[in-house]
Order: structure tokens, then sequence, then C-alpha cells
């Protein structure tokens, strides 16, 4: 008995019950595999091939959080219609309808409102805006620009900030190339307020862009930001607009994270365009920096959250400061590594990140000898490969368990049967703010 324990007892205080989620079965004793909410804390890596049941243990997973009342988001990167429905239903027996969000890429007409650049520090906003651009690795020039792009757009978006007014991200990409208009540029200064700082460090940055005469070099403009500009206009014009641009968004991740709720994230695996990969790394970035609005929450309050990540590493660069933030704030991060460790060699870094901070792996069958990381030697490689559909080893530190996943039950296999029609209940919009605007013609602006 522990220090902690025999002061509990002595004073005659009850443990407080161990609560967290159930993997399964043991494959000797047939006892619940229960990761408790002291280890999830620290987070939960999750591998090996499609079709070995991932995506049914990670159901069962969604289903406790929503059972127990507690919050979740779920990027499903395989455009699951009808695992949608199962959980959009199971969330309306529970009582929690008006809990349940839904951000469809894949079919953004179904999908709730959602702006990306809407929450945040300006900082954290451009560098999310940023992120649309192509990843490029090992390109000084490449590097060069995104900080300028970063530097302008951080300027540009505390300035409109300081006015008190929201930019969309369609109009955030017309405005660098639009600020060599007169009219464009009197209506942005206008609305801040004397002596404040956004407004001497937006006219700093236009120094760096003015001719002797003292004009601004429209031309200079285009060449170094009409970049970034255009894919922020074609992002916020497109047919994403409900889930890029949303005048009155409906999902805000920093009210999810403090209020428990649930966010489904709908995308298709199949866009040839790669649009929604870039959407994709904007909203993992919202969410990311969202998490530390628990920070607000007394820590009795901070109950563990959920946070599941197909195909991690995919959809752009991973931080490790997150997995800490999220550690701090009980946002439990579980990344699935589909094909196993091996495949996320692909990404930067993503093996190393992930085994230096996940205190917990779940191994089910794997592709290969190599998909073991070297940070965790206790499962043997042969034996993961030798494992049977639904069957995992559960790695827990040190300490090693054998599972299965038991085959789905009568209420689990049920799909509503209108799953391909489901449409999301309408939810109460962020409050509205007056917005700044740019017309299709560069000599109109309203606000």
């Amino acid at each position: 008995m522990d220090a902690r324990c025999w002061i509990d007892a002595f004073f005659g205080r009850k443990p407080e019950p161990q609560t967290g989620l159930t993997l399964g079965l043991s494959r000797g004793t047939r006892a619940p595999v229960v990761v408790s909410d002291d280890v999830m804390r620290s987070h939960l890596a999750i591998s090996g091939k499609v079709g070995v049941d991932i995506s049914l243990l990670l159901e069962r997973m969604l289903r406790q959080q929503t059972e127990q009342g507690r919050g979740w988001v779920y990027f499903d990167t395989f455009s699951d219609s009808d695992l949608l429905a199962r959980m959009a239903q199971f969330a309306r027996e529970q009582g929690r309808e008006d809990e349940f969000y839904v951000i469809d890429l894949s079919e953004p007409e179904k999908s709730h409102a959602y702006a990306p650049l809407r929450s945040g520090t300006p900082d954290e906003r451009a560098s999310r805006a940023v992120l649309s651009l192509p990843l490029v690795v090992d390109n000084p020039g490449a590097d060069f620009y995104r900080q300028e792009a970063n530097y302008v757009l951080t300027v540009l978006l505390a300035a409109v900030e300081a006015s008190g007014r929201v930019i969309g991200m369609r109009d955030l990409g017309l405005l660098p190339t639009r600020l060599g208009n007169e009219r464009v540029l009197a209506q942005l200064l206008d609305g801040i307020p004397a002596g404040h700082p956004a407004r001497g460090q937006l006219l700093l940055m236009l120094d760096n862009y003015r001719l002797g005469d003292g004009s601004l070099d429209e031309a200079k403009l285009k060449a170094s930001l009409g970049g970034i500009g255009g894919r922020l206009f074609l992002l916020g014009d497109g047919p994403y607009r409900r889930v890029t641009d949303a005048v009155q968004p409906e999902v805000d991740f920093a009210d999810i994270l403090t209020q428990n709720k649930m966010c489904y994230v709908k995308m298709s695996p199949l866009d040839m365009e790669h649009t929604q990969p870039i959407i994709a790394r904007l909203l993992m970035h919202d969410f990311f920096t969202a998490v530390d609005a628990r920070a607000r929450l007394p820590r009795r309050m901070r109950t563990p959250f959920l946070a599941v990540l197909n195909h991690f590493g995919s959809n752009g660069p991973i931080r490790a400061t997150w997995f800490e933030r999220a550690r701090a704030m009980k946002v439990c991060m579980v990344p699935v590594l589909y094909g196993g460790w091996e495949a996320a060699r692909n990404y930067s870094d993503v093996v190393d990140i992930l085994a230096a901070n996940t205190f917990s792996k779940v191994y089910f069958q794997q592709p290969g000898i190599a998909s073991v990381p070297a940070a965790d030697p206790g499962p043997e490689a042969g034996n993961l490969e030798s494992l049977r559909i639904g069957e995992f080893v559960y790695r827990e530190g040190a300490f090693t368990q054998r599972g299965v996943v038991p085959p789905r039950d009568v209420s689990e296999a049920h799909t509503p049967v209108d799953a391909r029609a489901f449409r999301p209940r309408r939810m109460q919009p962020v409050p509205a703010h007056a917005r700044f605007e740019l017309e299709d013609n560069p000599d109109e602006v309203t606000s």
C-alpha cells in the first residue's frame, strides 16, 4: 500500500472508482482489457493492417465515451457513412443529439457550418492559413516564402481583429494583393483605433512594399503573396465554402473541448484534387491549438477527452508539443497507423514522435517484421504477424497482454436505413461579428 492509499484508509476515504475504456477481452481469462483514464492521458497508439477489426475497436471506444457523457473527435479518412449514421443514432439514444457535430468534407452540404480561420490568435490563424501551401522539404526558397506569408497574414489578421471585425478565408486570400488599392487600404486603416499597436505594425509591414514615391508596389505584392492568396481564395470560394468560410460557423473546437461534445470529421480517400487533405491540415491545426481552452476549466471538470486520428501523419507535419499540451489538458490522442509502423516512416519524424509520446500501444496483425518501433522492443514481430483478425497485443509500458476484440452483436451491427440520407441537426451558431469583405471589383469594398 503506497502512502496515498494508507492516508485514505486511515481517514476512511473511499478511493475514487477507476474508469477507462475497454479494448476487448483477455485471450486467457476472458476478463476485460481496460485502459485506465490515467494511462489513456499519456496517449495510445494503434497499428495494424487494414481489415483486422481496428475500426470495430475504434467504434466501441467512441461508444464508451458517448455513453459516459464524455467528448471526442473522430477523423474518419474512409468516409464511412454507415459509421457516421450509427454514431449519430447512438448519440440520440443517449440523449446527446444536440452535442453531436459533423464536419463532412466529402459532402459539404451535409456538414455543420465551419470556418477554420475564425478561432485563435492572429499568429495561430496565420500559421494555419500557411498550411494551405504545398508541403516542401529542404527547400530554402519555399521556407522563406512561408515565413514572409506568415508574417504578412499575421499583421493583416491582427489589423482586422483590432477593427472589431472578422475576415473570411476568401477575403483573406484577396486582401494581400489588394492593399495597393487606396480604398481597400483606407477601409482597413480607418477601422483601427488610433494608437493601437496593430496600426503601427500594419504600416511598418507595408513599408517593405513601397516604391520610391511612397506608393505600394502592386506587382511586388502579387509576386510575393499571390500564391498564398490564390490558395486561400480557391478554398474559401469553391464547393467547400460551407466548411472553410461559413459566415456563422456552428463548429467551434474550443466549445467542443470544454463542453465535452462530439465531432465526427468525415473525409474522402478518393479526393484527386488534394483539396480535402489541405482542409484537413487546417482543421487539425485548429483542433490542437484549441486544446488550451480546457485550461479555463477547473481540474475536476476536465474529464478525459478522446481524439482519434486515422492515418496519422498523412495530413501534414506533426508537432511533439501537441502531445504535451493534450496530456496536460486530459485530451487522449489515439493515432492510428494503418499498414503498421513501417508505413508511418513515409512521413517525416512520425515514428520517432509517436514512440516517444505514446505510453500505451495496441498491435493488431502487422504487415512485416520492421513494423515494431525500436523504442518498444517488447512484442516479438513474428508473433504480431501471426495474429488473427480481431486479436491484438496491448503494451502498457513494460506490461504486455494479449486480447481479442469480440465480434459485433446485433445492436452494433444495425445501421439506420437512412444512413446515406443522414443530415445533422442544425446547431446554434457562434455569435455573429461584422465582417471585412472584398468585392470582386477591386475598387469596391464593404464592411
